[in-house]
């Protein structure tokens, strides 16, 4: 149900905040995950995104090099990938910035959030012009590799990184973003 929630296509359920936070006795049995110091902070971090809208009567997550349709409206592009490459993507984005802080950001949330929510701005109070690293919710580390990071970025912005390619460090310099030799 989360997922749900996180896209826009059901309303959150009562009972996240508890299972999220400390638990409660009559929700799953009292199972907790201990993310968040108490429900009332569910709460307020929801708050804070604002109200989730579904991008429209489907929402496609799928491959890159699967879209059918260059015309498709992409509101957001996942990567996934290495330590190493996050980093040089996540400096090709500041590459063009002179906000030293808030270009690419660790927000708090389940996976689908760093993966879709929030790059596709589908919370309201979403940055924009922000692309967001994680996933930074452990109870991924059963599934998720731990060398493994993601980054979910925006498609204006995905665009113009690409734009920013020849002219950035990794064209002009790739030994620096792709070390042969390591110390």
């Amino acid at each position: 149900m989360g997922g749900l929630f996180r896209v826009g296509y059901a309303p959150v359920s009562d009972e996240i905040k508890y299972f999220v936070s400390t638990g409660k006795k009559d929700v799953r049995g009292g199972a907790a995950e201990y993310l968040k110091a108490s429900p009332e902070l569910v709460e307020r971090c929801d708050l804070a995104a604002g109200p989730i809208h579904p991008p429209g009567k489907y929402l496609i997550v799928q491959a890159c090099e699967t879209l059918p349709d260059p015309d498709i409206a992409v509101r957001s592009i996942c990567c996934f990938g290495t330590g190493e490459q996050i980093r040089n993507m996540a400096a090709l984005i500041h590459f063009d910035r002179d906000d030293p802080f808030s270009p690419v950001i660790v927000p708090w949330g389940p996976s689908c959030a760093t993966f879709i929510t929030f790059p596709a701005g589908l919370a309201e109070n979403t940055p924009r012009d922000t692309a967001f690293m994680g996933p930074q919710d452990p109870t991924q580390n059963r599934s998720f590799p731990p060398e493994m990071m993601a980054l979910g970025i925006p498609a204006e912005m995905a665009a113009r990184m690409v734009s920013n390619l020849d002219a950035s460090f990794v064209i002009r310099r790739p030994q620096v973003a792709f070390p042969r030799h390591r110390q």
